[in-house]
């Protein structure tokens, strides 16, 4: 299994409540919960869903810890990777899921809207320093 033994960083995924519309990190946690990670770690600014998320996974199936966490912040980066190691003693695998659509047509997209969609805001999303360390673990 290719999951075995890695512990898992999922942005985005607040949005995993049973019974209630679930976005694809929310059902990417509940995946590798259900795959017997020795931990995920479920990020978004949703706290309250993403807490429920959370809890609702540990109920189910496994180790699964929610932490605020806006991806546009370097600082909230730090925060979040280094409370995954501190939790689960390492962190193997990313899955960048977080985000937000603009509703607008390629045509009426403003370069800033864009930036901050996909462009300059995304850039920062893998801090340096986490890839260093994941090459370490």
């Amino acid at each position: 299994m290719r999951l075995a033994g890695k512990v898992a960083l999922i942005t985005g995924a607040a949005a995993g409540v049973e019974g209630q519309l679930m976005g694809f990190g929310g059902a990417a946690a509940r995946l590798f919960a259900r795959r017997k990670v020795p931990g995920v770690v479920l990020t978004d600014i949703k706290e309250e869903m993403g807490f429920k998320t959370a809890e609702q996974i540990r109920a189910k199936w496994w180790e699964a810890l929610f932490v605020r966490h806006d991806v546009t912040s370097e600082e909230e980066w730090q925060r979040s990777s280094k409370t995954t190691i501190a939790t689960f003693g390492r962190l193997n695998v990313l899955v960048n899921n977080a985000g937000a659509g603009a509703r607008f047509t390629v045509e009426e997209t403003t370069v800033a809207v864009w930036d901050a969609q996909n462009g300059r805001a995304r850039q920062r999303c893998v801090p340096r320093h986490e890839i260093c360390h994941s090459r370490d673990a």
